[in-house]
C-alpha cells in the first residue's frame, strides 16, 4: 500500500502500485478508469500511468499490460476521456469492452460553457467531496471521488433528457475521432 487516507464518509481510501490488475477485476461493480497520457500529438500519446478506482481503492499501474487488459475485459468501465483511450486502443489493434460512461463527456453536456472539466473542477461543481489531504497527495482524493461523481453525473444526464445523446452519440463520435 502506497497511503491511506479517509474518505468524506468516514471510510478509508487505500493508494496502492501493482503489476497486474487480475483481482480487481473480479467484481460486478463498474471499474473507473484514469489514464495520464504523455506526448505532445493529442491522439499519439502513450500511456503513463493508470489509476483504477474501485469501492474504496485505487490502484495505480504504470505497466500497460494492465490497462490492455481490463480495456479488452467484459467488466463494465467508466472513463475519464474515451476518446485519448479509444485512440490508444486502436493503436494497440483492440476494441475496448463495455465502455459505459465517459465522465469528461457528461461533463461537457450538463455545461458546455465550462472552460475545463477536469476531475478537480467537476467534483466541485456537483458538490462531491474530496478528502482533505496534503498538496502531494491531492490528485489521490480526487480519483477516490469518481464512483460517487459518476452516480451525480448519471443521475443529471437522466435528468436533463440527454442519456440517448451521450451513449448513442457522444461516445460513438469519440471512437470515431480517436481513429482519424
Amino acid at each position: 500500500m502506497l497511503l491511506s487516507f479517509n474518505n468524506s464518509t468516514g471510510g478509508k481510501i487505500t493508494v496502492e502500485v501493482i503489476k497486474e490488475i487480475n483481482k480487481y477485476k473480479e467484481t460486478n461493480k463498474p471499474l473507473c478508469i484514469f489514464v495520464t497520457f504523455e506526448g505532445d500529438d493529442v491522439l499519439n500519446k502513450e500511456p503513463a500511468c493508470t489509476a483504477f478506482v474501485l469501492n474504496e481503492k485505487i490502484v495505480l499501474c504504470k505497466d500497460t499490460s494492465a490497462l490492455d487488459a481490463v480495456l479488452q475485459d467484459d467488466i463494465e468501465k467508466i472513463v475519464f476521456s474515451s476518446k485519448e483511450i479509444f485512440s490508444y486502443a486502436d493503436k494497440q489493434g483492440y476494441e475496448i469492452k463495455n465502455l459505459s460512461f465517459d465522465i469528461s463527456l457528461a461533463g461537457y453536456l450538463l455545461n458546455p460553457n465550462a472552460s475545463s472539466y477536469d476531475l478537480e473542477k467537476l467534483c466541485a461543481q456537483y458538490e462531491i467531496s474530496v478528502p482533505e489531504t496534503d498538496e502531494e497527495h491531492k490528485d489521490y482524493a480526487v480519483l477516490g471521488a469518481m464512483p460517487k461523481l459518476c452516480a451525480v453525473l448519471k443521475e443529471k444526464i437522466e435528468e436533463a433528457s440527454q442519456s440517448s445523446l451521450l451513449y448513442d452519440i457522444e461516445i460513438p463520435l469519440a471512437r470515431v475521432l480517436a481513429r482519424m
